[in-house]
């Protein structure tokens, strides 16, 4: 493979695409959201899509657009429970945001997530926010 051509799992587009979903979130937000390793008390190291310690915000990015599979899925639940155990283990009361692409193919947050599941009722729950940025 040429250097100036990519592997189609190339996950470069991706990275790129979160990055300005971030800078979306941070301007409509008033966030300052930057990536984040993060070493917890415990010594558990989390790799977070967006923190700002100053407002108190943790924030996970699923940039895919269209129909969510099942794997595609439990990325999301991951990204949840990512932010809740952080939360958590840094005490204190952090605003957790999910931050996702909005796609007409997609539709609600709620069926994009497997309609009334118990994901989506935990985002509820936890009080964790979810932003959709084009």
């Amino acid at each position: 493979m040429a250097l100036d051509q990519r592997h189609p799992s190339d996950s470069l587009a991706q990275g790129n695409a979160e990055m300005a979903m971030i800078d979306i979130l941070n301007q409509r937000l008033g966030t300052a959201l930057e990536r984040k390793r993060l070493a917890l008390p415990d010594g558990v190291v989390v790799d977070l899509d967006g923190y700002d310690k100053d407002k108190f915000t943790l924030c996970e990015v699923f940039a895919h657009l269209g129909e969510m599979k099942a794997g595609q899925r439990r990325k999301v639940a991951s990204d949840i429970l990512k932010l809740i155990f952080t939360a958590s283990a840094l005490g204190g009361s952090w605003r957790k945001v999910l931050c996702l692409a909005r796609s007409d193919a997609k539709g609600s947050v709620a069926r994009a997530l497997g309609g009334r599941s118990w994901l989506v009722a935990a985002i509820g729950h936890f009080g964790i926010e979810v932003e959709e940025v084009e």
